[in-house]
């Protein structure tokens, strides 16, 4: 199983006529304002925030079905695990190319600057990183 692609988008469609997909809003940054006084005891803030990470995935042993899990970590700046999304998927025989999209509600914060969604894929018992999603955070605090 090779990775193409991965991208952090707002959301996707798949055209049920041409199973073409179609990305919308890919987030690169956030610009958030958040009231200082509303922050807990842990300093971690949740966005209501929906978003997608969809990836792009080949491979070329198409005789038999296949099965692969894959696994997204979010790391804050200061790289502390805030997140871990996992799933499995199947390539029927016969398919060389799939596209897997993890649906997220919400977006866990501890600080501002740069998030990254680290996607990988397991092999064996080990889990590979095949791509790093950066998603760069911007905190304006208001106090009221």
């Amino acid at each position: 199983m090779k990775h193409i692609w991965s991208i952090l988008c707002k959301r996707s469609v798949i055209d049920n006529e041409t199973n073409l997909v179609s990305l919308f809003d890919s987030l690169e940054q956030l610009d958030i304002t958040v009231d200082k006084n509303k922050l807990g005891a842990e300093k971690k803030i949740t966005i209501p925030i929906d978003f997608e990470i969809v990836s792009f995935w080949v491979d070329n042993n198409t005789n038999k079905d296949r099965e692969f899990e894959i696994r997204i970590n979010l790391f804050d700046p200061n790289n502390k695990k805030l997140s871990t999304l996992s799933g499995r998927h199947k390539m029927k025989k016969g398919i060389k190319r799939l596209r897997n999209r993890a649906k997220i509600k919400g977006l866990i914060l501890t600080t501002e600057g740069r998030y990254l969604f680290k996607v990988k894929i397991k092999e064996g018992n080990k889990y590979k990183k095949v791509a790093e999603i950066p998603l760069d955070i911007d905190i304006k605090y208001k106090l009221l």
